[in-house]
């Protein structure tokens, strides 16, 4: 169960930690908000609310079949 959750929220997880670091590098505050998340990046390249979605959604899928079948 624990690793369902886990599937469940890799995404944000990553993101955030992501964010995180990346702030840290660029010598910013990790808690000041910009335009560097991952949906930022792929709104920026595609346009469309609804494709972002379904592409993290996808991915999030992907992720929980990828771990619900190997464990």
């Amino acid at each position: 169960k624990i690793l369902f959750v886990i599937s469940i929220l890799l995404y944000p997880i990553v993101d955030i930690i992501r964010i995180f670091f990346l702030r840290i590098v660029m010598g910013k505050s990790p808690f000041v908000a910009d335009k560097n998340h991952i949906h930022h990046i792929l709104l920026k390249r595609y346009k469309s609310h609804k494709l972002i979605v379904v592409i993290i959604f996808s991915i999030t899928l992907i992720t929980i079949f990828i771990t619900q079948s190997l464990f």
